[in-house]
């Protein structure tokens, strides 16, 4: 018995090496645009938590005199939270940490840190404060601000 192999016909093993170069092309393509994707979202995020942080900087400094803070911290470094309980005596609304821009709500991820003054922060009558956000997962952003004698 003779068979006769056609040439235009494709073996198994043709058949087989071309599925998995298929699939490994397929896998690779899936994995890019499911990457890309978590960068946009989390890009898009970091842009709305960098505006947050601005926000709650401003309000603060804006709320605030040199005076007020430097008599409330009495050197000490304070950390403020949404969490954190709530202080009468506190210079500015506890309000700046809680703020919502439609995108989400970022009150449980703002901490503002009060940092004590250094010697050379005395001299030049100067509050130094972090507004830290974290967000898409774990990413945090931090956020200088300032409060001068004026």
């Amino acid at each position: 018995m003779h068979y006769f192999k056609s040439k235009r016909a494709v073996t198994v093993l043709e058949s087989i090496a071309s599925v998995v170069i298929i699939s490994i092309i397929m896998i690779t393509s899936f994995t890019l645009i499911v990457n890309t994707r978590n960068q946009t979202i989390a890009t898009n995020e970091e842009l709305v938590a960098v505006e947050v942080a601005k926000r709650v900087r401003d309000q603060i400094i804006d709320q605030s005199t040199y005076t007020m803070i430097d008599e409330w911290l009495a050197n000490d470094q304070i950390i403020l939270s949404s969490l954190t309980s709530i202080q009468t005596d506190m210079p500015f609304l506890l309000n700046a940490l809680t703020y919502d821009l439609g995108e989400g709500n970022y009150d449980k991820e703002v901490i503002v840190t009060f940092h004590p003054q250094t010697n050379e922060d005395s001299n030049y009558q100067m509050i130094h404060f972090t507004v830290s956000i974290t967000y898409y997962r774990t990413r945090t952003i931090e956020l200088e601000g300032f409060i001068y004698e004026s």
